[in-house]
């Protein structure tokens, strides 16, 4: 009899309650996703720091997306690493025929900057188009000259936080992994994406940085609770009978 009770009423044992957490989770992440754009919309526009926080280990969550200009020099002797596939952000009203990419489809170059108090961090220059990808072939992009940088402080992508890393096969990346890039280049975990600005002549382009965020997690809440609420009804009417 126990069996056959389980199997008649399996759907509302386990059903309400699975779709119910679900629901309220992804009311959870709103909120979430809430906090994260509203700092993407303000810290921009904040006046930009002119050093790296002395406080920034243990308060990085209080820099993310905040403007910073530095001075130093990027490490050529080191290797790159390379975030794939990511597709090309133009500046506004920007020609796409005028700028030094062949495709929109492409990747980011990450590279070791050691500013002028001997701070060693993590620069994104840029995009460059597949056919770019190869250092070989951006050599002109190239700099060991002591200049001024501005960008903005990035941390980990939020893939991460929900499923972890794991870099493609060939090494590079699929998302903006700090902490494991931070080691692959022996700097520390301290992440910025380069404005347009900086962009070197005949190097990756700066400027992609990405701050438009959709929510759509209220969406997915109501999904899931009208699940639940369908489920309730269909337990309660298969009692009734």
């Amino acid at each position: 009899m126990g069996l056959k009770l389980l199997f008649k009423y399996w759907p509302g044992i386990f059903g309400i309650p699975l779709t119910a957490k679900l629901g309220h989770w992804q009311f959870s992440r709103r909120d979430w996703k809430k906090a994260i754009i509203k700092r993407s919309q303000e810290r921009p526009l904040l006046e930009p720091l002119a050093k790296i926080p002395d406080d920034f280990v243990e308060k990085r969550e209080d820099y993310e997306f905040r403007r910073i200009r530095l001075f130093g020099k990027y490490d050529n002797s080191s290797s790159e690493c390379i975030v794939h596939p990511r597709t090309f952000i133009p500046a506004k009203n920007e020609d796409f025929s005028k700028i030094n990419v062949t495709m929109r489809t492409g990747a980011h170059v990450i590279l070791p900057f050691v500013t002028e108090d001997n701070r060693r961090i993590l620069v994104n220059r840029g995009f460059v188009s597949l056919d770019r990808v190869e250092r070989s072939f951006r050599m002109k992009g190239q700099s060991d000259e002591e200049h001024e940088i501005s960008g903005i402080i990035r941390l980990d992508d939020d893939v991460i936080k929900l499923h972890g890393a794991k870099p493609n096969d060939d090494g590079t990346y699929k998302v903006r992994d700090v902490t494991n890039m931070a080691k692959d280049l022996e700097t520390e975990e301290i992440f910025i994406d380069l404005d347009r600005e900086s962009t070197l002549a005949g190097g990756p382009i700066g400027g992609q940085t990405k701050l438009a965020f959709s929510n759509n997690h209220l969406i997915y809440c109501i999904q899931w609770w009208s699940l639940t609420a369908f489920i309730t009804f269909y337990t309660i009417r298969t009692a009734l009978k």
